[in-house]
């Protein structure tokens, strides 16, 4: 049973040709209606250019897929529903990711409530180990190789930012060692002879979504206290899904993830590290 979770929903991104047709459709407009001296007819002409979405000469070989991850098996959505992520910045196809239904969306909480108590009595070294083993997985240079493509192909990042968030992984260390810190408390009770004794816990299901998402669900719930979410957007996806994922972790919760549309194959390869060295041996 997993205490880690990735679903993807349906995505879709707008493209030039919405825009470029509507130019199009203006400029017709002022030539018909005489609002273009004919003198600058050809040269208006000349510079309407139509550029349709990006076409098969554009789709780099070996396109990766990002599958959904419920209940520690990788599938794809149960309606079999997917959507296609593109480089910002040439178009060539990045990636393809399962798109999650509602029904894939419940099956991921669900599975992730079924596997919370076992989790949350895991003692806190063990669960402290794991995040160590994860960041050795991803200090690895194989894994930094793995992850360096999606990041430049998905997201279009420069090199700088690519070694940033190499080295940006490292932050799952100080979150890892936070294991220490779960501590309670102890208070004099107002009945005599009595000791009060304060245990912290784990909350449950803890949802890790982009800050779109949440800002939708806080206007969906408004100040519903029993709606626990966490922020992982897309433009430094190593650091900033370990710092959504790693404290609810160590704290004893499970986590369902909903990374970026942006980034899902890099997000992915965030989750396999973690995902695939939870048990120890």
């Amino acid at each position: 049973m997993s205490c880690f979770s990735q679903i993807i929903p349906l995505h879709s991104r707008s493209t030039s040709w919405d825009h470029t047709v509507l130019t199009y459709s203006l400029t017709l407009y002022h030539i018909e209606h005489g609002l273009y001296k004919p003198a600058s007819l050809c040269i208006i002409l000349t510079t309407i250019t139509l550029t349709p979405p990006p076409p098969v000469a554009l789709i780099m070989s070996n396109v990766p897929f990002t599958p959904l991850l419920i209940n520690g098996k990788r599938r794809p959505a149960s309606t079999g529903a997917t959507f296609e992520v593109r480089n910002p910045h040439t178009g060539v196809l990045a990636s393809i990711s399962a798109s999650a239904s509602s029904d894939d969306c419940r099956a991921a909480i669900e599975a992730a409530q079924r596997a919370f108590p076992a989790w949350e009595d895991t003692p806190s070294n063990a669960r402290r180990q794991i995040l160590l083993r994860a960041l050795a997985t991803m200090q690895s240079e194989e894994w930094q190789k793995k992850v360096a493509a999606p990041m430049r192909s998905e997201v279009a990042m420069p090199e700088s930012q690519v070694l940033f968030n190499h080295y940006s992984a490292n932050v799952l260390m100080d979150y890892a060692c936070l294991a220490n810190e779960i501590k309670g408390e102890t208070l004099p009770s107002a009945i005599p002879g009595g000791q009060v004794f304060v245990q912290r816990r784990a909350l449950g299901v803890v949802c890790v979504l982009p800050s779109c998402s949440l800002l939708l669900l806080h206007y969906l719930h408004g100040a519903d206290r029993n709606c626990r979410y966490s922020v992982v957007p897309w433009n430094g996806p190593i650091p900033l899904m370990i710092v959504s994922v790693a404290l609810p972790l160590i704290c004893g919760n499970t986590v369902v993830v909903r990374p970026s549309e942006v980034c899902p194959y890099t997000s992915s390869l965030i989750v396999d590290a973690l995902h695939d060295v939870r048990k120890l041996t």
